[in-house]
């Protein structure tokens, strides 16, 4: 079975905050076992289970244990993914994680049976509404989940920060978390604003309703449209680097363009 992989955006961000926070660069990728030309581009991959090395690094070399938490709020997805450009280019807030769903490759590649990820999804439970990150990866690698919850809540933070009715809901109200409670403990409930519950049986923020009725701020739709066409793009590249008969057709592109054009 394939290793997870992430998109390379997600560790080169976790890098340079890393770094702006004191740690070495070249000691970060080493310890991480990442090649510095391989987060060169935002949409390289990068195996799950070096980017989880290089937040350990992180961790130790910049002494901020949370740093999963730290770079989950200071580092929004629009600065590291495609797919959080699209994000921020939608209408509403209910077409987010349609979006999101979308494109789901693009951020993580999982193995579901040839299903892919599903990285966010509404839901009601003991009459709150929730959103769960319910990607098999989150549940196996509590610093993905903690770091996405905490870059989903600020990433939503920053987006609203002037819309007078977003002052007036709590976002979030609750915060579950699969995970055992790690040393840091007492850093999420500061970082989210809310109680957190460890060793939950899903990871996911509970919210005020109103949320949903909120209209994200105005952007041009022909960049919503720019964007899209270009993540089509990357989308159908990558998954047909995942079939054989993908990268037969892939390679014999690239040699037709090259005879055509000698």
């Amino acid at each position: 079975m394939p290793s997870p992989t992430i998109a390379a955006g997600y560790p080169r961000g976790l890098l340079d905050f890393a770094v702006s926070k004191g740690a070495n660069r070249a000691a970060l990728l080493a310890r991480a076992g990442i090649s510095a030309d391989l987060v060169e581009h935002h949409d390289n991959r990068v195996p799950v289970s070096n980017y989880i090395a290089l937040f350990e690094a992180a961790a130790e070399l910049t002494g901020i244990p949370a740093i999963s938490l730290e770079y989950g709020k200071a580092v929004r997805m629009q600065e590291i993914s495609i797919v959080g450009l699209i994000c921020e280019a939608c209408e509403t807030v209910l077409e987010v994680p349609h979006q999101l769903n979308r494109y789901a490759q693009l951020v993580l590649d999982e193995d579901r049976g040839g299903e892919p990820a599903t990285l966010m999804r509404g839901a009601t439970k003991d009459g709150g509404v929730w959103v769960e990150g319910p990607s098999q990866l989150f549940t196996d690698y509590p610093l993905i989940a903690e770091t996405e919850l905490a870059r989903l809540v600020w990433n939503t933070r920053v987006m609203f920060a002037n819309t007078p009715e977003f002052k007036n809901i709590r976002y979030p109200s609750l915060v579950h978390l699969m995970g055992k409670a790690p040393s840091y403990a007492a850093e999420f409930e500061r970082i989210f604003d809310a109680p957190v519950v460890f060793e939950a049986d899903w990871n996911a923020l509970q919210f005020d309703p109103q949320f949903l009725m909120l209209r994200q701020p105005p952007v041009n739709r022909y960049v919503f449209s720019v964007l899209s066409e270009r993540a089509d793009a990357l989308l159908r590249s990558f998954q047909e680097s995942k079939t054989t008969r993908g990268r037969v057709e892939a390679l014999y592109r690239s040699r037709s363009l090259r005879w055509r054009f000698s």
